[in-house]
């Protein structure tokens, strides 16, 4: 297999942990195997598309027809597997691994791929951060609790509700009752990648991540996530001029928009215009 193209994917690349896998729709529809394959191929296709996200390397697909029955959903049908397998894997070709590589799907994983590490590698420089902290700090006072200096003798004393002594001096300024928890803690970087992915407006990232982590203190990854897909289908066929940019979004708490209406096809619309006139 020496002839054979390196992979395109690292064989460490693991992304079973993904729950979403972007579909370009433009580059799908625009492509030959759309323009060529049959009904049985384009769902067997496309099925194993999605099912090479969960193969290890992700985006891969082993060159066994057994198993690619079996991705792509023909349980073990091999002979009709055989009659579309040309058609399917229109685009995929054998690497020196022994495996099947796309290079849409390779591309798309990569960046899935990247994002997940560049996530680990903070969450780790984090982790050792901290640890430093703790290594410096005294082992035997870590959980004794600070004294309130307004109780230092000759400081200050507390006074009655809401008042506090410093002084000599009277001041309203006991401390305010605590924010309630973060929803969604530290929103990880594949998080607003899956987010990114789906928003159908592809500008302004960096004021987006900004936007998606403070948003992340308001509602959890799968409710913004589930609202961005629903506006998504909203904006089909429609000018983006008028879509708003993902940080206005996300700062209005627009995932709690409802759902738009369902499009009428024309022949649904013709019978309600009919319906009124009677």
């Amino acid at each position: 297999m020496t002839d054979l193209p390196a992979p395109l994917v690292p064989a460490d690349a693991d992304l079973k942990d993904f729950a979403f896998t972007p579909i370009y729709r433009a580059r799908l529809f625009g492509s030959a195997f759309h323009s060529r394959a049959t009904d049985a191929e384009w769902r067997a296709g496309v099925t194993l598309w999605l099912r090479s996200q969960d193969q290890v390397p992700a985006g891969s697909l082993p060159d066994d027809d057994i198993d690619l029955c079996r991705l792509a959903e023909l349980g073990r049908d091999v002979k009709t597997w055989q009659k579309i397998r040309e058609g399917a894997l229109r685009g995929w070709f054998k690497c020196n691994d022994g495996r099947l590589y796309h290079k849409v799907v390779a591309e798309v994983v990569l960046s899935q791929w990247t994002s997940k590490r560049e996530s680990e590698e903070r969450r780790e420089k984090w982790r050792e951060k901290k640890k430093g902290q703790r290594d410096l700090s005294p082992g035997t006072n870590d959980h004794v609790p600070r004294e309130n200096p307004l109780n230092r003798q000759g400081q200050g004393e507390l006074k009655g509700q809401g008042e506090v002594s410093l002084n000599g001096e009277t001041h309203d300024s006991l401390p305010r009752e605590s924010s309630p928890p973060n929803p969604n803690p530290n929103p990880s970087a594949g998080g607003f990648w899956e987010f990114w992915t789906a928003y159908p407006l592809k500008t302004g990232r960096k004021d987006g991540l900004r936007a998606y982590a403070d948003a992340c203190n308001r509602a959890s990854h799968e409710v913004i996530l589930a609202g961005a897909q629903r506006y998504a289908l909203s904006r089909e066929d429609q000018d983006p001029k008028f879509t708003k940019s993902a940080q206005r979004w996300l700062e209005g708490d627009c995932w709690n928009d409802e759902a738009p209406p369902p499009k009428l096809s024309d022949a649904e619309r013709i019978a309600r215009e009919i319906e009124g006139r009677a």
